[in-house]
């Protein structure tokens, strides 16, 4: 038995890859799938795996939710909380830079980093229009640095010269004439993203929510792969919710801010057994009950306020105050 105290995140993964390493070094019998590491959230831990165990040694992420598993849902979260987004530069780049909106769009990685350098070059920092910022966040109607005055030089740019001067009070920004069709598409992405910024701050019924989004998936969203599941499993989601309010004779309308609460309920579940013994080193979270046929057993963040866990128990759960029996399933 080992213990070691660290003074980070890194350097606990630094210290058991070297560990681990030894292990392998003195031990031929043990191979990296004899190894389980296991941490009371595994959430908090992948980013550093991933980056201190990336080319060293083969291993596998369990329980992890399905965002942080996939790019498309983590943007699909992002596109449903546009009515309470403000639009930046880096929200719309961030959107862009996601395989799939980019294989919808067309959009390579030259073409990424064009619209980058147009961004820049016109100063558009947030925000659709003047109207949007006094009517989302009460400030003054100013057009410099939104989208559309950006998108206004931008267009200027392409059908004249900057050294013409201004036109209509903008400075056109200059575009070569090879790139109009990188600057329509980025037009549309940007109007597309405004449009449904609107419709999904309304409230509506589970059907119409059904057919928003599968509408919105269609528009932005071109999967391929295992993002194929992922939209599956999106309209999955959906359509059990439409069931469920139909089954209730519930047809009152859902607003947007409960809807993102409840797919993200559906969205942060693991994948049942997603990495769980798929060879190599086993990275998962810390559960009662878990079965850990392995040779090798690493804890991670055992540290005074993660372990034992502090079980937050809603007031009216009278399972936990008069009907706990012994076996019932205790995280703490």
């Amino acid at each position: 038995i080992q213990i070691h105290s660290c003074h980070s995140k890194l350097r606990e993964i630094e210290v058991l890859l070297d560990q681990l390493l030894l292990i392998f070094a003195e031990r031929p019998d043990i191979h990296p799938s004899d190894v389980i590491v296991m941490t009371p959230d595994i959430a908090e831990y992948a980013p550093v795996i991933q980056a201190v165990f990336k080319d060293q040694l083969f291993y596998s992420l369990a329980d992890r939710g399905l965002t942080e598993e996939s790019a498309l849902l983590l943007a699909f979260e992002k596109l449903l909380a546009l009515p309470e987004s403000r639009l930046t530069s880096t929200d719309i780049m961030d959107l862009l830079e996601v395989p799939a909106i980019a294989r919808r769009f067309a959009l390579a990685e030259a073409d990424l980093a064009l619209i980058g350098q147009w961004i820049r070059g016109t100063n558009i920092r947030w925000e659709y229009s003047g109207r949007d910022k006094t009517e989302r966040w009460d400030l003054p109607a100013t057009q410099e640095n939104t989208w559309t005055f950006g998108l206004e030089r931008l267009l200027l740019g392409y059908a004249m010269e900057s050294e013409q001067g201004l036109f209509a009070g903008r400075l056109p920004f200059d575009v070569n004439a090879g790139d109009g069709e990188l600057l329509g598409t980025l037009c549309d992405f940007v109007h597309l993203l405004q449009d449904y910024r609107q419709r999904l701050a309304l409230a509506q019924p589970a059907t119409g929510w059904l057919q928003t989004i599968n509408a919105l998936l269609a528009d932005l969203f071109r999967p391929a792969g295992d993002e194929e599941l992922d939209i599956d499993l999106l309209r999955g989601a959906l359509q059990q919710l439409a069931d469920q309010t139909a089954s209730a004779s519930f047809t009152a309308p859902i607003s947007g801010r409960l809807l993102r609460h409840w797919l993200g309920l559906q969205l942060a579940q693991p994948r049942p057994a997603r990495g769980f013994l798929r060879g190599g080193i086993t990275f998962a979270t810390l559960v009662p009950m878990r079965s850990i046929p392995f040779k090798v057993v690493c804890l991670l963040g055992m540290n005074d306020h993660a372990y034992p866990r502090q079980d937050q128990v809603a007031s009216f759960n009278l399972i936990t105050l008069d009907a706990y029996r012994k076996g019932d399933r205790s995280r703490r």
